[in-house]
């Protein structure tokens, strides 16, 4: 691991970016999310987070419903895989 420590962090950096560039977007779409240091964003505001995640689990998205009401929970990665929940996101909520 010291041997590639540049490209592991370089790694930790691209996934930050991601996690930020999620919070922005859950915001543009009205919702609600929790401030985050790790990689994942736990965010709320939707009025039913288990149908949410069912349409997003149908689009091949799959993040973690976690038990608390009207939230779920994305884990930061890719920017493909980041785009990818995003725009799924949005055609799931703009049908719901």
């Amino acid at each position: 691991a010291l041997a590639h420590a540049a490209t592991m962090l370089a790694t930790v950096d691209d996934i930050r970016y991601q996690r930020d560039r999620i919070v922005m977007e859950l915001q543009d779409l009205g919702l609600d999310p929790y401030r985050s240091d790790s990689n994942f964003v736990l965010f709320g505001g939707l009025e039913n987070s288990n149908q949410v995640f069912e349409a997003l689990l149908a689009k091949g998205v799959l993040i973690r419903n976690v038990g608390i009401p009207g939230t779920l929970r994305v884990s930061a990665g890719t920017e493909a895989e980041t785009t990818a929940f995003l725009a799924a996101l949005r055609e799931v909520l703009a049908n719901h």
